[in-house]
């Protein structure tokens, strides 16, 4: 149970750490078989330019868990604080239903794209794994931003990271 718990709550930090490595080796070898065997591969730049879409995904929904969105707030930081909670609670809401919109969005997106059954042009897998970052992107986001109203009702800012 500790670690389903621990998994849940890190999940992002694991993807991302699991596809920051893959770009690093994949470049890495590419850049040594290119220079120093005078042979590239041929589906290294593909893979890491996927890898690097899904980890944009990815890093959202993880500052959102961490608490690291940018977010301008000189005009905030100066109202009391039952209006900070307030507008914090509407622009979470607000953001959750963005999100929501572009969720479904995406689904139909990934859908179009497995109808037509398209490869990617150097490692020939479907391309509706590439696309389906979008709908996995939106729903780690929608859970995150849910645990976010979640700790502001309870009146706890900070991230759980630290408890799980």
């Amino acid at each position: 149970m500790k670690a389903l718990k621990w998994g849940y709550a890190h999940a992002e930090e694991v993807l991302l750490s699991i596809f920051l490595t893959a770009i690093v080796l994949i470049s890495g070898v590419q850049v040594v078989a290119r220079y120093a065997f005078n042979n590239s591969l041929t589906w290294s730049e593909e893979l890491c330019r996927y890898l690097y879409v899904w980890s944009g995904f990815m890093t959202v929904s993880y500052c959102i868990r961490s608490g690291s969105i940018i977010k301008i707030d000189t005009v905030v930081m100066f109202l009391p604080k039952v209006v900070q909670k307030i507008l914090d609670v509407i622009t979470s809401i607000i953001g959750f239903a963005i999100v929501g919109l572009l969720f479904k969005a995406s689904l139909g997106v990934v859908g179009n794209v497995i109808a037509s059954g398209q490869l990617t042009s150097a490692m020939q897998i479907p391309i509706w794994i590439v696309y389906l970052c979008a709908p996995v992107g939106y729903c780690f986001i929608e859970i995150r931003l849910v645990e976010h109203l979640i700790r502001i009702f309870r009146g706890n800012k900070k991230s759980e990271e630290s408890d799980a």
